[in-house]
């Protein structure tokens, strides 16, 4: 799926005789054993650690000397192709995330907004899955060629299965799917003083948004993924689910939203399980207080005490650092049916 397309001076330099020439086999064999192949991320990693190191050694003055002579250029030629083919196979492995389409419900604004944002910039396509009375359509239209609008509810079939529809005709593919839908009512269980139970309407109203609505993004975005091919580990597709860390550390009138987003959280491990025979990964995240536009609408006195409950970094997360975690997870492919807390060691009190 996300396959490197090695650019021909690499596959020179990786398939030359100069290569048995080198003292430095380890490396030659590691980088050889790359070509034409998936990179996964600790792959990543191992290069990006070395990559001085390669670097130094390859433009040593025997090395030089050796590639003009296997290449019949001289020396100096011989540096600057060292240099370039390094900097293309380098760049080549950073483009892990080129490529991939994802779908992002709630996309139009807060994590879901920061998430399509990241995407595009890393060079993947997106569709944003949010309602339509929301901006996505204009945030799609700003984002270029490579990020669609999909009007949609995300607790409606029809709806959901318009927008996968949309990634495999827009795209020609759906690799990702991540749910940032989600609502909330702050309501007690009981108000005595009014002598008025919680709204089972508001409660419904609530899991079927945020736990069924997941749900059913999940189950129609597999059907699609499942017709990807899989890579080399045999991965076809993600689903990145967004909790909370309300989940676990529920405060006074958070029934309904921690109910939801700790079904979230119950539902992750078994989807995995599920889906594992077909290389699809399942991992949900659980912010803790972001700067979304439901905390910017609050004053800046109630921000700021809230930002002052945060261990540390002592702040609201920022909506890019959501987006940053769920490209990392998107790339590794040993990160599967978690559920990662995001939220600067904060426990909320009740």
């Amino acid at each position: 799926m996300w396959e490197v397309h090695w650019p021909s001076s690499v596959v020179c330099l990786l398939t030359c005789p100069l290569w048995d020439t080198l003292t430095f086999e380890s490396y030659a064999v590691f980088l050889h054993n790359f070509k034409g192949r998936t990179i996964d991320g600790l792959g990543c990693l191992h290069l990006h650690f070395h990559f001085k190191l390669l670097q130094r050694y390859f433009l040593c003055h025997e090395v030089k000397k050796r590639c003009a002579t296997c290449l019949r250029i001289n020396q100096t030629s011989a540096e600057f192709f060292v240099t370039h083919v390094l900097f293309v196979l380098f760049s080549c492995v950073y483009c892990i995330v080129k490529g991939m389409v994802g779908l992002v419900t709630g996309g139009a604004s807060g994590l879901g907004r920061a998430t399509v944002e990241r995407l595009v910039q890393s060079g993947a396509s997106a569709v944003i899955l949010d309602l339509p009375s929301s901006e996505g359509q204009a945030l799609a239209a700003s984002l270029g060629d490579r990020c669609a609008f999909a009007p949609a509810d995300v607790t409606s079939q029809a709806d959901v299965q318009s927008a996968v529809s949309l990634a495999r005709e827009k795209f020609g593919k759906l690799d990702l799917a991540v749910n940032c839908a989600g609502i909330a009512v702050a309501v007690k269980t009981y108000n005595f003083k009014k002598d008025t139970p919680h709204s089972l309407e508001d409660f419904q109203r609530v899991i079927n948004v945020n736990i069924a609505g997941t749900f059913n993004v999940i189950r129609l975005a597999v059907g699609e993924m499942g017709k990807n091919e899989p890579d080399a580990d045999g991965h076809r597709g993600c689903i990145i689910n967004t909790a909370s860390v309300a989940a676990f550390d529920g405060q006074v009138g958070q029934a309904a939203y921690s109910a939801s987003k700790g079904g979230i959280v119950g539902m992750t491990l078994p989807i995995a399980r599920d889906l594992a025979p077909m290389g699809i990964r399942v991992i949900t995240i659980a912010p803790g207080l972001f700067a979304t536009p439901l905390l910017a609408s609050l004053p800046e006195k109630v921000r700021s005490f809230l930002a002052r409950q945060v261990p540390f970094p002592s702040r609201l997360g920022d909506p890019a650092e959501f987006a940053h975690l769920v490209t990392s997870l998107a790339e590794n492919p040993m990160i599967n049916g978690e559920i990662i807390r995001l939220d600067g060691a904060i426990r909320m009190q009740p």
